[in-house]
């Protein structure tokens, strides 16, 4: 499954560059996750964590009017991080990222330029891992192979080849079993030109 999935992402970031000339650029992210745990019993404590990730970016422009498709891929590390009472416990992702987005470019002067991004995100699972407090061996690989966030978000490029990005992962599907997670992200890149 894992396999398929790597596949469905690959092919569709290679699709999305078959649209032509595109603008491109070396992505670095700093991922603020928390999970939603649902149907637990007892006192969940869910946290935020941070963790990281980096890839590629690419804008394809669609018209004149500043309509474009933003895809990339990256390697994103995400963690759900929860408390059960008195026992700490940390699960931690590894994705293969392809975000799925239409891009509004609502200003744009000389090197100065905002817009506004929509869409979905395919998330396939590289790795997953997991720490719980007082357990010597902590053995899990039960993380979905597949997981959708629904992404919406802004970016900003100054100085013609340099920008932000921010953006709200919100959970379409589970990471695991009853566990959904929820992500606040901030990018830097550079764009080549």
């Amino acid at each position: 499954m894992k396999f398929f999935a790597l596949f469905f992402a690959l092919t569709s970031f290679a699709a999305q560059a078959a649209l032509g000339d595109g603008h491109y650029a070396a992505q670095v992210q700093l991922n603020m996750s928390k999970p939603d745990v649902d149907g637990a019993t007892g006192s969940v404590d869910e946290e935020y964590s941070l963790s990281g990730g980096a890839g590629v970016r690419a804008l394809w422009e669609l018209n004149d009017s500043g309509l474009a498709l933003r895809s990339g891929l990256a390697l994103r590390q995400k963690v759900a991080k929860f408390d059960f009472g008195a026992t700490e416990a940390e699960l931690q992702y590894l994705y293969l990222s392809v975000p799925l987005t239409l891009h509004y470019m609502v200003a744009s002067q000389s090197d100065t330029k905002f817009g506004f991004f929509g869409g979905v995100g395919a998330d396939v699972l590289v790795d997953d891992d997991c720490d719980v407090d007082g357990a010597t061996d902590c053995d899990y690989d039960d993380g979905k192979s597949f997981v959708m966030p629904l992404i919406v978000g802004f970016d900003f490029m100054f100085n013609g080849n340099w920008g932000a990005e921010a953006w709200y992962e919100h959970a379409l599907t589970e990471v695991d079993d009853d566990v959904k997670l929820n992500s606040f992200v901030l990018g830097g890149y550079y764009q080549f030109q």
